[in-house]
């Protein structure tokens, strides 16, 4: 899709991809499943820190947080990078991925044998998908990083956390 919008060979993106992830300005996430799915679905790419994201948002005049696109563009590469950072420093072994379903949840954390979903929701955000996730993998419970609350709650199998919070653990 890049390579398209910037009428770029395809091979060129890939490097140029490559080369901002060993200099570790952005990290790449890989599909959730089946080997052959992980080859087959393309790489998902986010900033190390959301403030790289807003910086870049800033300079091509995509930055307006009171804009509910962006702040949730933001707000999932704040998550994303905190668990990246988290994978990273876990002696632990620790896999960030993505959910290539169709409604897929943003990240699954897989720690061992155990999955877990995470959906990054901003503005009206229910946690139908999260639901769905927690039957399609199996899982007993499920987190929900959300502006719309304003406590860290657990409800019937779903871990409701603010973002604010969330931002400072």
């Amino acid at each position: 899709a890049i390579a398209q919008s910037l009428q770029m060979n395809s091979r060129t993106v890939k490097s140029i991809l490559s080369a901002l992830v060993k200099t570790q300005l952005i990290f790449d996430v890989t599909a959730f499943g089946s080997a052959g799915k992980m080859l087959k679905k393309p790489k998902q790419h986010l900033f190390l820190t959301p403030s790289l994201k807003s910086a870049q948002n800033y300079r091509v005049g995509r930055y307006d947080l009171n804009h509910e696109k962006c702040f949730a563009a933001l707000a999932e590469n704040l998550v994303g990078s905190a668990l990246h950072h988290l994978g990273e420093e876990s002696q632990q072994s620790l896999g960030l991925f993505y959910d290539a379903n169709k409604k897929g949840v943003d990240f699954i954390v897989k720690h061992l044998e155990r999955v877990t979903p995470i959906e990054v929701g901003i503005g009206k955000k229910t946690k139908s998908q999260l639901t769905i996730a927690k039957n399609r993998y199996k899982t007993d419970y499920a987190i929900l990083v959300s502006n719309r609350t304003s406590s860290i709650e657990y409800k019937n199998g779903i871990l409701y956390i603010p973002l604010l919070t969330f931002a400072l653990i």
